[in-house]
C-alpha cells in the first residue's frame, strides 16, 4: 500500500465518521426530544440526564463546525500567506510549500471530541432509557 493509499483511506473514512457523527447528533436530539414531558405549562421538561444529553449533542455539533471552520481558517490564511511571498518573488507556477504538521491539530482536536461527545450522550440516553424500561418492568 502507498502512503497515499493510507492518507486517501484517512480521508473518506473520517469523512464518513464525522457524517454519521452528525447525524446521530439530530436524530438523538430528535428523539430526546420525544421524552419532553410539558406539566401545564410551555416549555421543556426533560429528565436531568436528557438535558445533559442534549447538551453533549449540541456541543458536538459545535464541535463539528469548528473543526471545519478552523481547518479552513488556518489553511486559507496560510494559502494566502504563500500566495502573496511567491508573488512578491514573481513565482507563478505552483510551487511546493512547507506547511507546519501543527496546522491540522485544531481539526483533530474537534473531530475526537465530537466523537466522544456523541458517544457520552448516547450513554446517557441508554442509562435513561434501561433506567426507565426496568422500572416499568
Amino acid at each position: 500500500m502507498k502512503l497515499s493509499e493510507a492518507r486517501e483511506n484517512y480521508y473518506r473514512q473520517s469523512g464518513l465518521a464525522s457524517a454519521a457523527a452528525r447525524q446521530l447528533a439530530f436524530a438523538g436530539i430528535a428523539a430526546i426530544w420525544v421524552f419532553n414531558q410539558p406539566q401545564d405549562q410551555p416549555g421543556i421538561a426533560l429528565p436531568s440526564i436528557l438535558t445533559w444529553a442534549m447538551i453533549l449533542l449540541c456541543l458536538s455539533l459545535a464541535c463539528d463546525l469548528l473543526q471545519y471552520a478552523t481547518s479552513s481558517a488556518i489553511w486559507g490564511y496560510f494559502h494566502r500567506a504563500k500566495e502573496k511571498e511567491l508573488a512578491a518573488k514573481s513565482v507563478t507556477t505552483d510551487a511546493n510549500v512547507a506547511a507546519s504538521r501543527w496546522f491540522n491539530w485544531p481539526a483533530i482536536f474537534f473531530y475526537w471530541s465530537k466523537l466522544a461527545l456523541i458517544i457520552a450522550a448516547y450513554a446517557c440516553i441508554a442509562i435513561f432509557l434501561f433506567t426507565h424500561l426496568s422500572a416499568n418492568s
